[in-house]
């Protein structure tokens, strides 16, 4: 993938963070689920009482890190559309929530943060629109992530309705909707072990989640992997 397929993809999502068309559900205010298990999963495996720090990856509007601030967690997210961002620091305003930290940043380029920063890193479906320095945004999860510390991702798998009905060939990981050229992703367990060779696979499950594009409904078979930075 090119520089130029890239600046498409941001082009789409801030048109889509404008003016919600192809994924409204994105839109709402609503926590995803596989958060939501995310920390239930962290209360029952947090070692203390201090203040978790977590950073979200393509955060959007800003809803997954809002609820998990509210959960006394020092949230920051961070997305490369700016109308995202905006969205985002006005439904804090809007809502007087808690008080995550939003700033407008690309994954694929080095992140603005510390090494050993965060205790938990969480991508829900943010990593599946990233079409070039793959290995290299991995490795920045892998650096601002404390030693021991969590790393959620909330994903595609190579069972995902759209990916088999839209992929060019069984070879390829990735395909384009045909409407816009809109790119997207799937991950395997596989692949997933090779991004994440630092770390420790904790927990592996998938679940069919039904979601619509342009009217239609879709089976979407998500992974919910938690992996531990080793020490």
């Amino acid at each position: 993938m090119s520089d130029a397929s890239h600046k498409h993809q941001q082009k789409i999502w801030e048109q889509e963070h404008s003016h919600p068309h192809l994924f409204p559900h994105l839109a709402k205010d609503e926590v995803s689920g596989g958060v939501e298990r995310f920390y239930s999963w962290l209360k029952e495996h947090k070692t203390n009482d201090a203040q978790q720090t977590g950073l979200e990856i393509g955060c959007g509007k800003g809803r997954n890190s809002i609820w998990l601030a509210d959960q006394n967690i020092q949230m920051t997210g961070f997305d490369f559309s700016e109308s995202a961002i905006l969205e985002a620091k006005k439904r804090i305003f809007d809502t007087n929530t808690g008080n995550p930290h939003f700033i407008v940043h690309d994954a694929i380029d080095v992140w603005p943060f510390d090494d050993n920063h965060f205790d938990f890193i969480l991508d829900c479906f943010a990593l599946i629109d990233i079409d070039v320095n793959l290995e290299e945004v991995f490795a920045e999860i892998q650096r601002v992530l404390k030693p021991g510390g969590y790393f959620c991702m909330y994903t595609n798998s190579e069972k995902t309705q759209m990916y088999q009905m839209l992929a060019q060939n069984n070879d390829d990981t990735t395909y384009h909707y045909p409407d816009n050229n809109k790119f997207e992703r799937i991950f395997t367990r596989e692949t997933l072990k090779h991004f994440n060779s630092h770390f420790e696979e904790m927990v592996y499950e998938t679940y069919d989640r039904s979601a619509e594009y342009s009217g239609e409904l879709y089976i979407w078979n998500h992974m919910w992997v938690i992996y531990k930075k080793i020490i």
